[in-house]
């Protein structure tokens, strides 16, 4: 759930960052277009250092939950509610608050990714893990195909943070239908 929430909603940064530059009375020599991609290419470079920095340190949070599903599950809440404020900070043009917020959907992937990956590794036997791989992922691909353009109708109508926003509050709110059990 969290990685389709990830791919339906992950490019939208970029629009973010685009209204945001646009609201800089920085770089006043610049066009907008010239505004953006500055402001793009800054954060985007911040954001790949801090998402690396978070695969290498994944093992250490993961050891840090002390139980698997337990991080699973409180990294899948942390990103998708820091991403829900974000779409609503966005909504009210509080960029400062909305970018990192919204950042943090990234940096909870890339952590979050390798734990789930070992989690079910650990639950399907060794004989059926290719297959269970590809439910999941194609499990993935059904709620990308879902999600994607509920959050693409919802942002035509009213904007893109509501359209952040709504989705990730639906997605909380069946969590617990989801959530990742331990292992026995």
């Amino acid at each position: 759930m969290y990685d389709a929430y990830f791919k339906s909603v992950k490019d939208y940064l970029q629009p973010i960052l685009q209204t945001f530059a646009a609201t800089l009375p920085v770089l006043v020599g610049l066009t907008a277009k010239q505004k953006s991609a500055v402001i793009i290419a800054i954060v985007y470079f911040i954001l790949f250092l801090l998402t690396s920095f978070a695969s290498q340190n994944a093992g250490r949070i993961n050891q840090f939950f002390k139980e698997q599903s337990r991080g699973i599950n409180i990294l899948f809440v942390i990103g998708i509610g820091l991403t829900m404020v974000s779409g609503m900070a966005f909504h009210f043009d509080l960029f400062a608050l909305a970018i990192p917020l919204f950042m943090s959907l990234y940096i909870v992937q890339n952590v979050r990714r390798p734990m789930a990956v070992s989690y079910i590794s650990d639950t399907i036997k060794e004989n059926a893990m290719a297959t269970g791989l590809s439910v999941e992922s194609q499990l993935k691909t059904l709620f990308i195909a879902v999600f994607a353009p509920i959050v693409g109708a919802i942002a035509d109508l009213i904007g893109v943070g509501p359209a952040i926003g709504i989705v990730a509050a639906v997605i909380l709110f069946f969590y617990p239908i989801y959530k990742v059990n331990p292992q026995s």
